[in-house]
């Protein structure tokens, strides 16, 4: 297990086009994009950690809980106190966000946003997390039946190749224009899986191996160029503040899980091109590492100070949500995320036990939005 720092600067780029495309950024229209990428980072590191370490799977669920649970009561408390006690007036009703709280803290805000509630919310964001932590609970078991295969890695690579074709293909079916009838097609754990499922792919495709140098060759010149793919679609991938555009369904976030893959394929080698070096720089590398408690926060942020200044446009509105962010994520990193992720290490440590999730902690922000 090595530190791959270049994957903390590609959470970075994630959470900032997030946050741009929550800031309705005009030129980045497509950020929505981030969410996917962290996807697709989050299938590669947890699979290729299971399939290195092929710990208890007690272990990984308790490193999860661990890892991911604590910062998101943080987050829950602190909107339901925000809402209930500082802004009674300008919140979105205590019933209704007690909802919003279970679905997030028992990772069924997806089908929550879905079924039940459409409005905006501070905690409507989680629906991402909800996603990994319900495909967490699956694939860990049936990963564990692929490695007890004599092909395991031929057999994971069919297995993960044709779970993304059928989720690519349920998303383009399930799709319906409109802000409802897109819910459906790109909150759902089956029809929006296909993203986290490449990266597993990834992971059988390079756990274990190291490519020869034609091979890495071409990685680097790969990696760039697929770069700069993906950011063009974070640029034109949106049709309205808040909707992705009809066309992406049908074949322009499967397109981008892809060349994200193709980014991750190149920036997660040992031997780092020129793509590898730029995410190493330590300003994004620290991004990443807090960016699970900026994905947390960020989304709150935006949703109370629009109702206290009554807007939400305007650089001074964009740097106020960019610096309390920041704040409320580096307090949740150093105060709650890291001391008890070192404590519970300390505790849990011990012969056959998987060693530490710090390098591959994989959702967004700790990958993993989220």
């Amino acid at each position: 297990m090595r530190r791959m720092p270049a994957l903390d600067g590609l959470r970075a780029l994630a959470i900032c086009g997030v946050i741009g495309y929550h800031l309705q950024l005009g030129w980045i229209s497509g950020g929505c994009l981030g969410v996917d990428l962290f996807f697709v980072l989050s299938g590669f590191l947890i699979t290729t950690l299971l399939i290195e370490q092929r710990g208890p799977l007690r272990d990984f669920w308790v490193r999860r809980v661990r890892r991911l649970l604590p910062a998101l009561f943080v987050l829950v408390l602190g909107t339901l106190a925000l809402s209930t006690l500082v802004l009674p007036h300008h919140g979105i009703g205590e019933h209704r966000l007690t909802g919003d709280a279970f679905a997030a803290v028992f990772y069924y805000a997806n089908w929550h946003v879905i079924y039940l509630d459409q409005q905006p919310s501070p905690l409507q964001h989680t629906w991402s997390l909800s996603i990994e932590e319900q495909f967490y609970v699956v694939w860990p078991l049936a990963l564990l039946l692929l490695l007890r295969l004599r092909g395991w890695r031929t057999a994971g690579l069919v297995c993960c190749g044709l779970g993304a074709v059928l989720s690519m293909t349920e998303m383009a079916l399930l799709y319906q224009p409109g802000h409802v009838g897109q819910l459906r097609a790109y909150c759902g754990t089956d029809s929006h899986g296909f993203a986290l499922l490449v990266g597993c792919f990834l992971a059988f495709l390079t756990v274990g191996r190291e490519p020869v140098p034609r091979v890495r060759k071409t990685l680097h010149a790969v990696g760039p160029v697929a770069l700069v793919g993906l950011l063009c679609f974070w640029v034109v991938g949106g049709a309205g503040p808040d909707l992705p555009a009809g066309w992406m369904y049908l074949g322009g976030f499967q397109v981008c899980a892809v060349l994200a893959a193709a980014v991750l394929g190149d920036a997660q080698l040992a031997d780092q091109g020129a793509l590898g070096r730029v995410f190493s720089l330590r300003p994004l590398v620290w991004l990443g590492q807090v960016s699970y408690g900026v994905y947390l926060w960020h989304a709150a942020v935006i949703f109370y100070l629009a109702r206290i200044k009554g807007a939400r446009a305007g650089v001074e509105f964009d740097l106020s949500v960019i610096v309390a962010t920041l704040a409320l994520a580096s307090a949740s990193f150093y105060l709650v995320e890291r001391p008890i992720r070192r404590y519970g290490r300390r505790i849990t440590a011990g012969p056959g036990s998987l060693r530490s999730d710090a390098p591959l902690a994989a959702s967004p922000g700790s990958t993993g939005n989220g």
